[in-house]
């Protein structure tokens, strides 16, 4: 995940990674990067840029799977998420083509929350 952070000082946004895992919860079926020797690492700094939608990257080193009915919450240690104009943050996925008609993708939803208790829940389309 990156965010666009507001910094007062300088009125610029910056690309920051999360860099904390408040909880995990895996799932079932898909396990791949889960176990400590890749967990988190593989899932704080930028996604690997050999991905897109023909190739994958499936390596446990750059993917975590959380898993059918798995939960993650993650957060940021010493940055905010700022409301701004356009886009404040994005959530990556590692969905690709494994077909010319069919998709792999492990669909999730997304839930922000100020103060780690009450979230909300952004729109989504399946």
């Amino acid at each position: 995940m990156f965010i666009l952070m507001f910094s007062n000082s300088s009125a610029q946004y910056e690309r920051q990674s999360i860099d904390t895992v408040v909880a995990f919860t895996p799932g079932t079926k898909q396990t791949s990067g889960q176990t400590p020797a890749f967990f988190p690492k593989n899932i704080v700094g930028v996604p690997d840029p050999r991905a897109d939608t023909a190739v994958p990257v499936t390596d446990p080193r750059s993917v975590c799977s959380i898993g059918y009915g798995g939960t993650i919450t993650v957060g940021f240690s010493n940055h905010v998420v700022v409301d701004g104009p356009g886009a404040d943050f994005t959530v990556f996925e590692n969905a690709f083509l494994f077909s010319s008609t069919r998709t792999y993708a492990e669909p999730a939803t997304v839930e922000v929350s100020r103060d780690g208790i009450i979230y909300k829940l952004f729109p989504y389309n399946t």
